[in-house]
């Protein structure tokens, strides 16, 4: 390939300006399969020509870049002088052509990754956004109960998720859930589920009610082979009650204040949600010491 010392302007006008070199044709036709010997070089001929610094270049071997069978490119290799390359010296020319195409193939292809890693980077940022959004941004003020929480997804977003919501008759409903899987798909399931329970948590006249209906819209509106394990929970701080359902969550533990080394575990369970169409929760009810952690 030639480098000539010539301006800017004139290095645009006689290396790209149409029409096409002869070399330039040729690819374009699909007859330019292989490395061709020296020949004179039409567009440095017009710029030597125009009395433009060509360094003395007016011949060149031409090497075509073909990738998939498809030409990318050429490679030209300038002279002074006309030369006539030995077969050896174009099977060289042809291997350095060779390797020039699989090198642009891997910037290309490189590019592209790194186009749709910063376009999947921004649309993971916006999803956890969001996602952080639906979790509640600051706890309720319940008197008797002390509230705390925290959340961290093990990639950009995740499936699990918490939420603290007030009720009729002055109870809050409290929910802590965990998505099957990670990453963006448990997120959006999430979502769906995150809905589905504030819907019918306002409604129903249970926890376990509430989760039996929560089942029923996960697998009417997701095909996805995923599952959601549920605790809900109903606080009722004027009789100091927790009425709960637990579809295949963890077991929540108790420490009371009068016996603090001692952990209680809420033993009830169930079947996860969106894997079976009718799952079958009941309800339990505990008493809370007016100190009570959970």
């Amino acid at each position: 390939m030639w480098l000539a010392a010539w301006p800017r302007t004139n290095d645009r006008y006689y290396l790209r300006q149409p029409p096409d070199c002869h070399c330039q044709a040729l690819l374009r036709a699909g007859r330019l399969t292989r490395a061709v010997n020296i020949v004179e070089c039409t567009r440095l001929r017009s710029a030597a020509d125009a009395a433009q610094d060509t360094q003395g270049l007016l011949f060149h071997a031409t090497v075509p870049i073909i990738l998939h069978g498809q030409p990318q490119g050429i490679l030209n290799f300038a002279t002074d002088e006309w030369q006539s390359l030995m077969a050896s010296d174009l099977e060289l020319l042809s291997a350095v052509g060779a390797q020039v195409a699989v090198a642009l193939e891997r910037a290309r292809l490189y590019d592209l990754a790194q186009t749709q890693r910063t376009r999947l980077e921004r649309e993971l940022e916006m999803a956890r956004a969001v996602q952080a959004s639906l979790l509640p941004s600051q706890l309720p003020n319940i008197p008797g109960i002390g509230l705390a929480a925290s959340w961290r997804s093990a990639r950009e977003v995740a499936g699990d998720f918490y939420d603290i919501f007030p009720l009729a008759d002055g109870r809050w409903g409290i929910v802590v859930a965990d998505v099957s899987d990670k990453g963006a798909a448990a997120a959006f399931y999430m979502v769906i589920a995150y809905s589905l329970i504030r819907a019918k948590a306002e409604h129903a006249p249970s926890p376990a009610e509430a989760l039996m209906q929560v089942n029923r819209g996960l697998v009417a509106q997701s095909s996805a082979a995923m599952f959601v394990t549920v605790f809900y929970a109903v606080l009722d701080p004027a009789t100091c009650t927790l009425t709960y359902a637990n579809a295949g969550h963890n077991p929540p533990m108790v420490r009371r204040a009068t016996a603090p080394e001692k952990m209680e575990e809420l033993p009830l369970g169930g079947l996860i949600l969106g894997m079976f169409d009718e799952v079958r929760l009941a309800d339990a009810t505990i008493s809370l010491a007016p100190a009570m952690r959970w």
